[in-house]
Formats: structure tokens, C-alpha cells, sequence
């Protein structure tokens, strides 16, 4: 049971900033205890099946049992487990994460349930790209040392403090960038890069131009990022080393090879289909991680569509710990990294399996270089081109799979 995601119906506005109300099963809530099966009314499951790093490969067979009003549903189930172990993905892609709101009203103690976020982000496969963190240098150090406890290596994105400190005046921000530039790199951690503006609006840019050329000029090395949702923005990467760029701006293949042509590290954020964008579009559009908004934004109160100026934002549910709940685009991202993994692993294999190679070039064609073509492409051909891979990994270890 702990591995079962059912999906219950509830009330959720239509869009993100719509008053309009509609039937959602988008929230999963873990365990089979409160599921019901009433007539007319189809239901899903989300199992995560964790085989053991030793388990011996072959077939395994077993059943999934449902008792609901007295009648019992019995599904079969087959894996196959292969005697190969999926290498890590070339790309990052994660999400945006903020500890429980709750904690900061009425007190909790934020690093347990930083911890418990990051355990179950960790068994997804999913990178918190970038976390929650502190407005003092010595808390942000003991976040990215809880960050590094569970074997994060990718560059991070320090989403708020900046913005805050820069409020407080630039002594107080670039004093505290520097300190915290400084613990960052006693604890030997992945460079962070500091967020200086999200979707900034025309009027603005002058100003954030001078702010990013002073801190340049006061903290060699500092590392400056942008979300890009427009055209009109792209002044800002005269100053800014990351790139985040969404279809606004321009998520194209083409544009991520100008932007890295001018020396711009690029990550894709926020494309409305998280599998594609996670996974074989991420692949082909060159851009070097992928993150999304957001692990965990209620605007109100959590799970109630009335109250609150916009729809909630909860890929990891209002707490991580207390109330086992995930937003279903977590699993489609989660499979996006996982079509990544495959996608690793053909790549690896490429370089002495002529079979392996032929596939990989027929995956590069037939995945859009634009995303309005990648965002369009039903996920069932995700599934199929996965599952190319997957056919070609059990011929070459010679385990069919049907």
C-alpha cells in the first residue's frame, strides 16, 4: 500500500488565475485505505514498485488487489527486471521548492521537513533544483549541506534571497551573497547561481542592469541568473550567466544555440507539458537542465479552490511528511527524467552497438527541435519511443519484452 497513488475528485480552478471551478483528480493522495470504486466512475492507480539493486533479473508476477463495497478488484501485474542499471540523467530537471507555509506562521522545525521533501524527491528521481534558503549565510551553508547529504551535484538556483537582500540595500546584498559565495565554497558544494530578476517588466531592466554590473564589480566570480518569459527582456543577458528561458521568450532549439553561442548557460522553466519538457525535448533542445514551478505554493489555504486569489501550485502537496500528497505533473515530470535516463543509456550504448546507434537517430528526428511540436505530441508517443528503448536494451541483454 505504501507505494499506491490514488486520485481522488476535487474542486480546482479551471486555470491559474480563473474563478472557474472544475472536477479534478490532479492531487494523488498515497495509500489504498480511502479509495472507493462507485459505479460509472473509473478509477486510476500510481504504483512505485522499488526493485531491489540486487533483485535477480527475470519476470516477476504478482496481483493488485482492490476490496471496495464489498466486491473485490484483482488487476494483474508483470515486471520485468533487466540486468542492466540506468545511468543517471545527462540533464537536470526538477522543481522549484519552498518549505510548508504553515512552518513560517506557527513555528516547526523547517530543517526535518526540508529533509523529509528532499527523501521523497530523492526516491523520484527528481532534483529540487532550487530549494529553500535561508536569509543568513550560515543557514543557507547547513541547507546546501543537507542538500549535498542526498547526492546533489547539479547547480542550484537561489531563487529568493538576493531579491530580498537587495530590498534591504545593496551593502546588505552583496555582504550576504559574498558570505554566502564564501560558506558555499568552504563545503565544496555545486555552484549556485542567484536569481536577479523573475519575468521583470521593461521599466524595470535599467535598473537591474546597474545592480548586476555592481555586483559583478564587488563579487568576482558571482554567478547571475533570469527567468526570460519575453522579447523585450533579453538586455538582461548582456549581465546574467543562466539563462532560464520558457516559450514567451523563446524555448526553441534554435534559440537555445543562440543564447549559448553568447555564453549563456540555458535551462528551460515552467513548459506547460512536463513530461516532454523534462525528458525527450530537454534532450533535443540542447538546454542544460529543466525546472518547474512549484513543489509546494498554495495561495491560501491548501486544497480549498475558494479561497485564495489563484489556482494552487502543490507538486508536492501541502506537507511532505504529515499529509502524503503529490501533484500529478510530479509523476509526468518524473517520467520525463526518466525517458532522460533511457535516453542516457542509448546514448552510452551508441558508441559500440550499431543497432543503438541507428535508434538514437531515428529519436533525434522524430522529436521536434520547436516546442509548440514537442508540447502537442500526445504522451502515448513518449511512451512508445521509450519503449523502443527499452526492447532494444532487453534484445541486446536477451530479455524479451511483450
Amino acid at each position: 500500500e505504501d507505494g499506491a497513488l490514488s486520485r481522488p475528485l476535487a474542486l480546482a480552478a479551471e486555470a491559474a488565475a480563473s474563478s472557474l471551478l472544475r472536477l479534478s483528480d490532479d492531487q494523488l493522495q498515497e495509500g489504498l485505505a480511502a479509495v472507493t470504486l462507485p459505479p460509472g466512475l473509473p478509477r486510476r492507480l500510481h504504483l512505485t514498485i522499488q526493485v531491489p539493486a540486487d533483485a535477480p533479473p527475470g519476470l516477476y508476477e504478482g496481483a493488485v488487489q482492490l476490496l471496495s463495497k464489498g466486491e473485490l478488484v484483482v488487476r494483474p501485474l508483470r515486471i520485468r527486471v533487466l540486468p542492466m542499471t540506468l545511468p543517471e540523467p545527462e540533464r537536470p530537471a526538477g522543481i522549484y521548492l519552498e518549505l510548508a507555509p504553515a512552518l513560517s506562521w506557527f513555528g516547526g522545525d523547517q530543517e526535518a521537513a526540508l529533509a523529509c521533501d528532499l527523501e521523497r524527491l530523492e526516491a523520484l528521481g527528481v532534483a529540487p533544483l532550487s530549494p529553500p534558503l535561508a536569509q543568513d549565510p550560515a543557514a543557507l551553508g547547513r541547507v546546501g549541506q543537507g542538500l549535498a547529504g542526498h547526492g546533489m551535484s547539479w547547480p542550484l538556483l537561489a531563487y529568493t534571497p538576493l531579491k530580498r537582500w537587495w530590498a534591504q540595500g545593496a551593502a546588505v546584498a552583496i555582504e550576504a551573497v559574498a558570505a554566502s559565495e564564501r560558506r558555499w565554497r568552504e563545503l565544496g558544494l555545486p555552484p549556485l547561481y542567484w536569481s536577479l530578476a523573475d519575468e521583470p517588466r521593461p521599466e524595470t531592466l535599467t535598473a537591474l542592469l546597474a545592480e548586476a554590473a555592481l555586483l559583478h564589480r564587488a563579487i568576482p566570480g558571482v554567478r547571475l541568473a533570469a527567468h526570460l518569459n519575453h522579447p523585450s527582456q533579453a538586455p538582461l543577458l548582456a549581465q546574467v550567466d543562466l539563462a532560464l528561458i520558457n516559450a514567451g521568450f523563446g524555448a526553441d532549439r534554435e534559440q537555445v544555440e543562440r543564447l549559448q553561442g553568447m555564453g549563456k548557460r540555458v535551462w528551460l522553466y515552467n513548459l506547460g507539458t512536463p513530461r516532454a519538457a523534462a525528458g525527450f525535448y530537454l534532450w533535443r533542445s540542447g538546454a542544460e537542465g529543466m525546472i518547474q514551478w512549484h513543489g509546494r505554493m498554495p495561495t491560501a489555504r491548501p486544497f480549498d479552490p475558494t479561497d485564495g486569489r489563484e489556482q494552487d501550485f502543490l507538486l508536492l502537496g501541502a506537507q511532505s511528511c504529515q499529509r502524503r500528497e503529490i501533484g500529478l505533473d510530479l509523476l509526468r515530470l518524473q517520467q520525463g527524467i526518466e525517458d532522460g535516463r533511457w535516453l542516457r543509456w542509448l546514448a552510452q550504448a551508441a558508441q559500440h552497438e550499431s543497432e543503438a546507434a541507428a535508434l538514437l537517430a531515428q529519436l533525434w528526428q522524430r522529436t521536434p527541435s520547436r516546442w509548440v511540436e514537442a508540447a502537442a505530441r500526445p504522451e502515448q508517443q513518449w511512451d512508445r519511443d521509450r519503449l523502443a528503448i527499452i526492447r532494444l536494451a532487453a534484445r541486446l541483454h536477451s530479455a524479451p519484452v511483450r
